[in-house]
Formats: C-alpha cells, structure tokens, sequence
C-alpha cells in the first residue's frame, strides 16, 4: 500500500508484512490470519511477518545507537546508496572533505567500496594503519542511516554512541551547532586528521584486543591484579562479553588460564589500547579538536558509554567527558540498563554490521523491550531495512514509507481482482510462409521436459541431432533445449533446470580468461570459461517467452547482476524461475526472472543474474537511431591485433568489433561485424534467438574498449 503517512500509534494493532511477491503476500495474509483467529499475542517470524497486540510505542521512548569503527566492512550500505540519496550524500561529502594534499594517499570510494575482491581490506581493518580510516567511514555509515530515518519521520528521545559512535550522536544532538554542508565536510576533514595523527603516535603502545565469552567478572578483576599495567578491561558488551587490552608478551599465558577455566575467547583485529588507560598520552589532541567544535547545549538527550549516564547540558563538561572515555571502559551493558530505566523500549542501531542489537538482547533479556538492527552483514542492506520497518511498524512507530516507492511504480493492490494471465504453453513457432506439410525440427513442447518424465519419454522427447537436415526452419528457445521443468503454474511460474555443455554451445568457449593463447602445444585450450551476462540474458528471456507464449522481448528492466559463474569441465547446471509480475504500463507483459547456480545454499542467497522482462505482442519498430557526434574526439585507428587480444579477451566466435575509428571521454565510434549463427548451437544452423547473444556480446564488449586506454589495474570486476 502506498500512503503518505503510517499513523501506527493511532491504531489497535498493526500488522506488517515484508514480501517479495503479490502470491508470497497472499500466503503471508493466510496465515497470519489463521494465527491472530488463534488469538496469538504476538506474531515474529524469520519470513518477516511481524505482530504485537501489546506493543511499545507510543509509551515507551525511542533511542538511537550508534557504533564505533569495529563495526566497518567492505561494502557496507553499499545497496542503500544506489537506491537512496540521503544514504550516498554522506559518503559523497566524506569523499570531497578528503580531496586534500594530506589525504591524497585515502580514497574513500575505494576503502568502503572496493571494485573487485583483490581491493578489499577486511584483513587488518583496525590496525594503526586502518583505525582513522574506518573510523571516519562507520561514522559518515551512522550519518548516512540517520538521514534515512530522518527523512522517513522517526525522531530519537535519547542517543548513545559505542567508542566513536559518540561523534555522531553528538552531530545528531546538535552539539556542534547547525552544520552545514561545508562546515561537516571540513568536521570530517579535521577528524581524519586527527585520528591519523593517533594512530601513527609512537607512545601510543601495541596491544592484543581479546574478547572473553562467559567469564566471570572477579576473575577479570583478579587477571588486572595480577599483570597491572599489562592488562586492562577495555568494553563490557553485555552480561556474557567483555573485551581486555593485554599486551602480546602475555597473551598465550592469560589465554591459556582463560581456556583452562572454560571461558572462551576471540581476539579482535585492533592493535592499539584505546578505552583504556594507556591512551592518556594522545588527550591532548583530542581535547584540542573537541574545544574547537563541541560549543552547543545538546537538543536531544546523549548518554555516556563512560559513565553510563546522561552528559551534562554544559559543552565544556561535555569535552571533558567526551575525550576521558578514550581511556575509560566501555559500560555498554550499564548504558543501556539505565536508558531502560529511564523508559527507552526501542533501539535503532543506526549503524553498519549490527552487532549492538545483539548485546542489547542480553543486557535487557527477559524485560520489554526491542532492539533492530537497519544493517546486518550476512544480508542484503534492501532486505534487512525493509525487515527492521516491518519490526517498528508492528510495535507502533511512525514511519513515513512513501520513499520506499519513490522508484518503483507502486501501485494499490486488488485481491477481489487478481491478474488475468494467459495459460497456454505451446511453443511459439516462427515461420516466413505457410507450410502445413512440413514437420518442424522441433514440434511443440519438445524443448522443456518436465522432471516427472521417464528417461525414456525424456529420451524420445530430445530433438535428433544428424548432420544433414533437409528442413531446418529454426529452433526456438536455444538455449533451453532439454531443459527439465522442476515446477509450473501456467501462465503464473515456472521453474527449469538447464545443463549447459560447451560441446552443444560452442560459443560459450570464447567467453574466457586466457582465450587468446595459453599453450603453444595445445592451441586449442582455453582459460577459465565464464557465463557472459548476455549469455544469461538470453536463457532468461526465453524463460520468459516460455512462460507467456507468443510475446517477444522488448525491454530488460531493473537487471542486477551479481556475480560471475564458471563452467567446471565443460558443463555448468543453473536454474532459472520465472514468475509473471503486474506492470503499469498495460501494453507490456512482464516476468522477473532470476537465475540461480545449484549450489546446496543457492536459494538462500542473491541470484547470478536477475531481471523483468518486458514482453509484447507488437512488432518492433523500425526508428533509426542517429548518435550525436563524439566531443573533442581523437582518432585512434584500432584493428586486428589492437583489439584481440591486446584490449579485449573474447574468443573467435565473439571477435566481432573490426575497427575503432574515434575515442573520446564521452565513448567510441566502432563497427562490428554481424556474426553468424550456423555453429553456434549443435542441432541446429538457424538457432532462433531471443536477443541473439553473440550479436549483444560484442557490442557490449565496447565498454571494455572505451576505458581500454587506461592501464591495466590487475583484477576484472
């Protein structure tokens, strides 16, 4: 449903649903409703329905926390900033306030968002040399979530912030006054600079960060007595976790009398003692850079990790407590039993990774309360923010939801008028002339054999494949010959299972690292083969015209493409599902269409490839395109050898780019030779493609051209 504005406390009760389809809603709705005629109190389940006749808000009060630089990793919130731009404006400005001479050597773009998996920094991320790094990224992650929730109407009673989440809370509060979009650049800016110069300190000593599951705390108090100045309480997380600072000359000896008593441990990949009193050293600083900013009365109250109160109204004994918690314990667990105390109900870790909602749940177990994370790191950053609205719509919190559907032509659904959908299946055959007394090479139905079959109907049901054929008007759907239909609603679903071989795919072959040549003994051996997207899309857009026959393709909407897929000698078995979806625009029918590896945990995780599939019963038509001319163009005369292989890696059958004539920032002005389709699939010359793959490979290998005047940077991504 898409309304201006959720009113959830003014309701009875609420029921929130997160579903990735209108049947998945309709099953949801199902058996919610048999549960609620059961009169359950409460409804929360991993699907992510969602139900509290007994709910929390509006009397309980509303916090947000924010976490400390532990919680960075590659690639966090990366999905939220491709589809919200109050996400991405954070990291925009963080990318701007580090445009300097002293930061030239950090790219914040390529720290969070590495563009291949050789760039990635989860080894070490908190070390000297990484600690300022992910310290200023987690935070412009925090401000970043803050803005969503801001823009989605949700305003906080109370903050906290976990060692480093506090800066932002502080922003939040209005402690460094109205900052603009220049002044938080230059706040970040001088941040950075900051937290570099700590990091880098000599005086500031080595240390082996060890997180303790279930130990007693007299027995912490008596590891402190027994190695002063070596070992020091650093964070306590909740009743069961704590962190110690120990330096390296005693770890396997305290590790050893940890394990010994059945505590166990994990160690934490930060090597300096900060919340701990051997930071005493680098305050100066720190006090320096919070005098210069730290000026206003906060707005919203703002708790202490510290001291596990609340911080003063007066902003210089806000600096003074700010700065001494850099070598102070963190009383997590404390914090949040007295903001419970105080009546917080609902927290929102508004941060990445998520691993305060955890702690939360075991500080305040067994008392009313609800902790969400907006970010986990095992899931989609959509998916997970759409299950945390869910969570807090349910307990009654007001959400403003109407940019969730600002890119996604909602629309109101109508169960009493569910959609009309076609149901016959037969093959849509493509002739050029009426010929009733011939017999097609393939009749209908013969290219997708249901898995029910026998092997023997199976067997007879596979199109013969001989070297002379007299008749060979087309095969259609390819790329799906012999394929098994594991599940079918007609005209609704479909879901196959396909083997692709290269040996009936011999242009599958010249999709491959090292195609060009690996071995002078055998030419004929490839590198690694690969699934090209093309290839996927077209398996796809078959699919699809399986499942609504008689249609052609005529858009690929909302494509992502996740991963690459290898073939492992030379055959590579994936499973495409197709599901028939409504679309505002009524002369198009559409499908979304994934397609999957048969991995064992494939179904569990994001797909090879997905997309909508516009299908329409028009012919095309015939516009003719007229690029405009390329600006300050040079010429650049590519042919041959200067394309395959020095610049692009496709194999013969794909080599079809012939000459490069202009390059310029704007792109290239090329020409490509229309490929053939005669050996292009095995039993058949004339494969009958829905968007001819080998044709769309080559034109989209221009990409590759265009940016091929840059040096290699060493991965492909």
């Amino acid at each position: 449903y898409r309304i201006p504005r959720y009113g959830f406390s003014s309701t009875p009760a609420v029921l929130a649903v997160v579903a990735a389809s209108v049947a998945d809603l309709r099953d949801r709705l199902a058996q919610a409703h048999k549960k609620l005629s059961e009169n359950a109190g409460r409804i929360r389940d991993k699907s992510g329905t969602y139900f509290f006749r007994d709910r929390l808000c509006p009397r309980g009060r509303i916090a947000f926390l924010f976490p400390g630089a532990v919680s960075f990793y590659p690639d966090m919130l990366r999905d939220l900033c491709l589809v919200f731009e109050d996400c991405r404006s954070a990291f925009d400005e963080l990318e701007e306030a580090l445009q300097t001479r002293d930061t030239e050597t950090f790219s914040p773009a390529d720290y969070i968002f590495p563009p291949a998996a050789c760039y990635r920094t989860d080894a070490g991320a908190f070390s000297a040399q990484a600690f300022s790094e992910s310290f200023i990224a987690v935070h412009a992650a925090n401000t970043a979530l803050f803005r969503l929730f801001d823009r989605m109407g949700v305003a906080p009673d109370g903050l906290a912030g976990f060692s480093g989440g506090d800066f932002a809370a502080l922003e939040v509060a209005g402690v460094y006054g109205n900052l603009s979009r220049n002044k938080r650049i230059v706040f970040m800016r001088e941040g950075y600079q900051m937290l570099s110069r700590l990091a880098e300190r000599d005086d500031l000593p080595a240390c082996v960060m060890l997180s303790v599951i279930d130990a007693p705390r007299a027995m912490l108090d008596t590891l402190v007595e027994a190695y002063p100045g070596r070992l020091a309480l650093a964070f306590f997380h909740s009743p069961r976790q704590q962190t110690i600072a120990l330096s390296p000359s005693i770890q396997k000896e305290v590790t050893a009398v940890l394990h010994k008593a059945g505590v166990k441990t994990m160690t934490v990949p930060i090597d300096r003692p900060f919340n701990t009193p051997w930071c005493s050293k680098v305050l100066p600083p720190i006090k320096q850079f919070l005098a210069h900013w730290v000026r206003h009365v906060p707005k919203i109250p703002v708790y202490s990790c510290a001291t596990a109160e609340r911080l003063p109204a007066q902003p210089r004994a806000i600096q003074h407590l700010t700065a001494d918690q850099w070598t102070s314990p963190i009383l997590f667990d404390d914090t949040i039993r007295q903001m419970h105390a105080d009546g917080f109900r609902i927290f929102i870790e508004l941060g990445a990774r998520g691993n305060m909602t955890n702690a939360i749940d075991e500080t305040l177990k067994n008392q009313p309360h609800q902790a969400v994370a907006i970010n986990r790191i095992h899931r989609s950053g959509l998916v997970q923010l759409h299950h945390a609205l869910g969570l807090l719509a349910a307990q009654g919190v007001q959400l403003d939801l109407t940019m969730l559907h600002r890119h996604r032509r909602s629309r109101s659904l109508d169960f009493n008028r569910p959609l009309s959908v076609v149901t016959r299946t037969e093959n849509d055959l493509r002739l050029t002339a009426r010929l009733p007394a011939l017999t097609l090479f393939a009749p209908p139905g013969e290219f997708l054999t249901s898995s029910r079959a026998t092997s023997e109907q199976a067997r007879k049901a596979m199109p013969v494949i001989t070297d002379k054929r007299s008749f060979d008007f087309g095969a259609d759907f390819p790329m799906l010959a012999n394929a098994a239909i594991l599940e079918e609603e007609p005209g609704v679903m479909m879901e196959i299972a396909k083997v692709l071989t290269l040996e009936d795919y011999p242009f599958l072959r010249d999709y491959a690292l090292g195609t060009s040549q690996l071995s002078y003994a055998k030419p004929a051996l490839k590198g690694l083969t690969l699934l090209s997207l093309v290839s996927s899309l077209e398996m796809m857009c078959e699919a699809a015209r399986k499942l609504v026959p008689r249609r052609r393709v005529a858009q690929i909407d909302n494509l992502h493409a996740q991963r690459w897929v290898g073939f492992e000698r030379g055959s590579l078995r994936v499973i495409l599902r197709a599901e028939r979806i409504s679309w505002p625009d009524t002369h198009y029918t559409a499908v979304r269409v994934q397609l999957r590896d048969d991995s064992p945990n494939s179904a569990f995780t994001w797909p090879i490839v997905e997309a909508i599939i516009l299908l329409t019963a028009t012919g095309p038509a015939n516009h003719p395109i007229q690029p405009p001319p390329l600006a300050n163009a040079r010429p650049v005369n590519w042919s041959g050898h200067d394309i395959y292989p020095d610049r692009l890696f496709h194999g013969e059958s794909l080599r079809i780019v012939r000459h490069v004539d202009l390059w310029s920032e704007e792109g290239i002005d090329f020409e490509v030779e229309v490929p053939g389709r005669a050996d292009a699939v095995r039993y058949t010359k004339i494969p009958l493609f829905s968007i001819w793959p080998m044709l769309l490979d080559g034109i989209v290998s221009a990409f590759s051209l265009w940016r091929s005047h840059e040096k290699f940077a060493g991965a492909i991504s």
